[in-house]
């Protein structure tokens, strides 16, 4: 599937999610207004491959690794 999601229980602070390519380059970006909410991320546009995914609000920032195959 093309719809990345990403489950936040319990955050009410808007976040930023951030795609990555293996040598650092943005893939995409957006902002969401979450209250525990299920983030949906398109990837249809993404080739298959390695990235990082990194999720940044006021007080918590994680990177993942994602794998599109």
């Amino acid at each position: 599937t093309d719809i990345l999601q990403i489950e936040l229980p319990g955050n009410r602070e808007s976040v930023v999610v951030s795609l990555y390519s293996t040598d650092g380059t943005m893939i995409l970006q957006n902002t969401h207004r979450t209250a525990g909410a299920v983030i949906q991320i398109n990837m249809s546009s993404v080739s298959p491959g390695v990235y990082f995914l990194r999720v940044e609000s006021e007080t918590k920032t994680f990177t993942k690794k994602v794998v599109k195959r």
